[in-house]
């Protein structure tokens, strides 16, 4: 047989037999073991030693191992539990306070039948000890009845004369050995108290105060020593709890969205009451050891904060700087020293600085297109992640780029789904960047998948057939000039027009429909496209992928390229300028250094591999320089992505250009 113990130990459900040994009978058995339990009848009031004994029924033998428990009541009030020695015995010191009170005791175990018992609690002779108490914590505290840290407390004490003679000239010291208990006041006196008659402190009781760093729930166990003027002393004892505040970190909110370089804004922390008392009046202090924080405002003022509750400080939040020269995607370390009326800690927290380029979610079953998005924008100098699942902090990156795949492998954005309003909340409350494709993700997915075309400027027409391809750029947009084959693995894409600020990127080259539609909403910037960007089959420039992607990026908003350093003051004013760009044919660039600089200025361009396609040195003052397209050796250089560095003693700028052939 086994049986389910609860918290207490009490066996509270028969949940089937087992076959069992007895090694005491050598034989095996399918029937419980029967005990014998030995345990005094009555315990004095005050405090006692009790052994409760426990043997087989059988034969006498002690038996190990039994759990005994003895309570105040059948449900609760747990005095204690342990566990039969070798001898079958176990030892509890109890400290009953109520005459006539009635001790559960229970006996269980593996392979046992329950014993249930009782103790009653009775008077030996004449006995003077506690009968209640009560908190007041009205001076110096917060009024609420409890044990707070740090509190004063002033406990009202009734003690009672339990026995059948009066006490004379009773006095009570107030006794612990608690150590985050101090008492101030130990001493009362209560005068002649007769047979079962009562006698209270009155509202002067004895004064202690818990520590500061006490716990919540912690107990304070107290004796009591009451003595009479024959020198008679009894001793009781009770046990009083402690409530305090539990204050964990939740979250942190930057009020202007994310930190960037450069920037000062306001950061409003939310805490959560975790412990069984109010935190009232709670004042933050932030703390940083980075260099990189300016701290301009550490207090924060929190409103009272109930248990099982959160607060932030919204309305009064911390106000920081963040240095200029602080990397993209650096992650810095905050302490918060709390500080209220009863309570003292200190949590910590981290924040993230700036925000990395991109994040590609990439839930198509087959994911080469998307990991290709991947390679090339890192190839490119774009700092970004990948990665199946769409995160939860998008807020952290510039843009997303969204892979939803082509039928029969691709994925369907629930309406009802998070990712679908993650998405949405990037675009219109965080003013995010969000490239999209999908071969049914805009005509045949809706209803039943989340509808896109409205916040991507899209009027999806039609369903596709198996026609995809070529796709071809249009005139006056950034995808002028391009034209690629399409080499997916599906050739059915949806037809998609442009609606409201949407204006056409791509059409299929062969047939009279739209495949790519760019959005310029505003707040928020979109590109949405039928086909998937990765599946495309690099040309000549600007027809290839990486000059599609970083166009993206630049519609986006987004710049950057091999070798850009940080910007560095110059020591006089300089100034560096490339136009048209794109550009076709020929490229001019203009600089302007102080005509007095030495001859140390330089101008240098490089493919996308990072090689030196042409240098000029020896620039000084006003000089405007035409590049046609040759490398060093006067060889002509194919169409693309190029990247033009400028230097100047300890200044530099470098700007990326499209070159189109």
């Amino acid at each position: 047989r086994q049986l389910a113990y609860d918290t207490y130990g009490w066996a509270s459900e028969y949940r089937g037999f087992t076959t069992l040994g007895d090694p005491e009978m050598n034989i095996w058995t399918d029937t419980p073991c029967s005990l014998i339990v030995d345990h005094p009848p009555m315990v004095p009031i005050g405090s006692a030693e009790v052994t409760v004994n426990v043997a087989r029924a059988s034969n006498g033998t002690p038996m190990a191992d039994a759990i005994v428990c003895i309570a105040a009541n059948e449900d609760t009030n747990l005095y204690a539990v342990d566990t039969t020695d070798i001898n079958g015995s176990a030892l509890f010191s109890l400290y009953p306070q109520i005459i006539g009170d009635t001790l559960y005791v229970t006996v269980t175990g593996k392979n046992l039948l329950p014993y249930d018992g009782f103790i009653f609690t009775t008077v030996s002779g004449d006995f003077v000890g506690y009968y209640a108490s009560s908190i007041d914590d009205t001076i110096g505290g917060n009024a609420n009845g409890q044990i707070n840290p740090s509190e004063p407390i002033n406990m009202r004490m009734w003690i009672k004369n339990y026995g059948e003679n009066p006490a004379f000239d009773v006095s009570g010291t107030l006794r612990t050995s608690d150590p985050y208990t101090f008492i101030t006041d130990s001493l009362r006196n209560y005068g002649n108290i007769k047979a079962n008659q009562v006698c209270s402190t009155g509202t002067n009781g004895y004064n202690f105060t818990a520590a500061l760093n006490i716990p919540d729930g912690h107990m304070i166990d107290f004796d009591l020593i009451c003595q009479d003027i024959n020198d008679s002393t009894w001793t009781s004892h009770f046990s009083k709890q402690v409530h305090a505040p539990i204050l964990t970190y939740c979250d942190a909110i930057v009020l202007s969205g994310v930190l960037e370089p450069g920037e000062t804004a306001s950061v409003a922390v939310t805490l959560m009451n975790d412990g069984s008392a109010t935190a009232d009046s709670l004042a933050a202090t932030l703390r940083t050891l980075s260099n990189l924080i300016g701290i301009d405002d550490s207090i924060g003022h929190y409103e009272q904060i109930l248990p099982g509750n959160t607060a932030s400080n919204t309305a009064d939040p911390f106000v920081i700087t963040i240095d200029s020269s602080a990397p993209n995607d650096t992650t810095v370390q905050f302490s918060m020293l709390l500080n209220s009326t009863h309570y003292v800690d200190t949590i910590s927290f981290s924040l993230r600085i700036g925000r990395k380029h991109f994040f590609i979610w990439n839930p198509d079953q087959t994911p080469t297109p998307g990991e290709n998005m991947y390679t090339i924008l890192t190839n490119l100098g774009y700092i970004g992640d990948y990665g199946t699942l769409l995160v939860d902090d998008l807020e952290f990156y510039q843009a997303v780029f969204v892979c939803l795949g082509v039928y029969p492998n691709n994925y369907v954005v629930n309406s009802t789904s998070p990712e679908a309003s993650r998405l949405d909340d990037y675009l219109q409350a965080q003013n995010g960047r969000v490239y999209l494709e999908g071969g049914d993700v805009w005509y045949f997915d809706p209803p039943t998948g989340y509808d896109f075309c409205g916040l991507f400027g899209i009027n999806a027409s039609a369903d596709g057939t198996s026609d995809m391809g070529p796709v071809v750029g249009e005139l006056n947009t950034f995808t002028q000039s391009m034209n690629f084959n399409y080499g997916g693995e599906n050739q059915w894409m949806d037809h998609i027009d442009p609606a409201g600020n949407g204006f056409l990127i791509f059409h299929d080259g062969n047939d009279n429909y739209n495949c790519g539609v760019a959005n310029n909403a505003g707040n928020y910037r979109t590109v949405g496209t039928s086909f998937e960007l990765g599946s495309l089959t690099d040309a000549s420039a600007p027809s290839t992928r990486a000059v599609l992607l970083d166009s993206i990026m630049h519609f986006f908003g987004i710049n950057t390229g091999i070798a850009e350093t940080h910007e560095q003051k110059a020591q006089q004013a300089v100034a560096f300028e490339v136009f048209p760009n794109p550009c076709r044919g020929a490229l001019f660039i203009k600089i302007h250094t102080p005509a007095n600089r030495e001859n140390r200025n330089e101008v240098t361009i490089y493919d996308v591999s990072g090689r030196i396609v042409r240098q000029y040195y020896g620039l000084t003052g006003d000089q405007q320089i035409g590049w046609s397209g040759q490398d060093e050796k006067g060889r002509n250089v194919p169409g693309g992505i190029y990247f033009v560095r400028f230097t100047v003693q300890n200044y530099n700028k470098t700007q990326k250009v499209v070159f189109l052939k």
